[in-house]
């Protein structure tokens, strides 16, 4: 196998290969979760004592009764059988202004939500596949960036850890203890809305972005993947 592969697909075979592949660990982020065959191959990868890690978004981005009981039951047995899942509650921005909301018109609960977590990377010890596929049963045209690369590793490993840190890192303000240094970012009046419905609703919610806020990149000629 070539070090560095690009490919467009329209299975979800390649990702299923990089799950079979790993043997000392395996790191996945996804935006949605919810495919029986992928769960049953992190369960049987956990029973061989690889180490899976999972950071998924909360069942609750999942409009359809049916299919959220379903991904209730998947994320369960995950659990039980060894996988460490997380699940992102950050919510960002207006859900009504975007058809990418999943959850429905609740306004509390289950219901207009837009979380975060859009991204789809997935690391072992030798390999990290960027995709634009997340983890579900439909299969559509999807592209795959597999590397091998050291440099490429590195970079993925500490993405992997920066969500951890933005997300789930505990912060206090004000008394209160947040998940995720992602508050960090945010200008007083945001930080006193988040902290006012976390209080009320024990939701984490994130009104409006702040890109100056941010920390500044250069960016180089080179080809861009945004798997979203």
């Amino acid at each position: 196998m070539s070090q560095t592969l690009s490919e467009l697909s329209k299975t979800s075979q390649m990702v299923k290969e990089f799950i079979d592949r790993a043997e000392k660990h395996l790191k996945i982020v996804t935006f949605r979760f919810s495919s029986e065959d992928f769960a049953r191959m992190l369960t049987k990868k956990a029973k061989e004592g690889v180490e899976v890690e999972l950071i998924t978004t909360p069942v609750d981005n999942i409009g359809d009764p049916k299919l959220r009981s379903k991904v209730e039951e998947i994320y369960r047995q995950l659990q039980t059988n060894g996988v460490k899942l997380q699940t992102c509650q950050w919510e960002v921005g207006e859900p009504r202004l975007t058809p990418t909301s999943l959850s429905g018109k609740l306004t509390s609960g289950i219901g207009e939500k837009w979380y975060s977590l859009h991204l789809q990377l997935l690391m072992t010890e030798k390999q990290a596949l960027l995709t634009s596929q997340n983890l579900v049963p439909e299969e559509k045209l999807e592209i795959h960036y597999l590397s091998s690369d050291p440099r490429f590793l590195k970079e993925t490993s500490n993405k992997f850890e920066m969500i951890q840190n933005l997300f789930f890192a505990p912060v206090e303000v004000d008394k209160t203890t947040l998940e995720g240094k992602v508050v960090n970012f945010l200008d007083q009046a945001t930080l006193k809305d988040t902290l006012d419905l976390y209080r009320q609703d024990r939701r984490l919610k994130v009104k409006h972005y702040y890109a100056d806020r941010l920390p500044g990149a250069s960016m180089k000629k080179r080809a861009f993947h945004k798997p979203i």
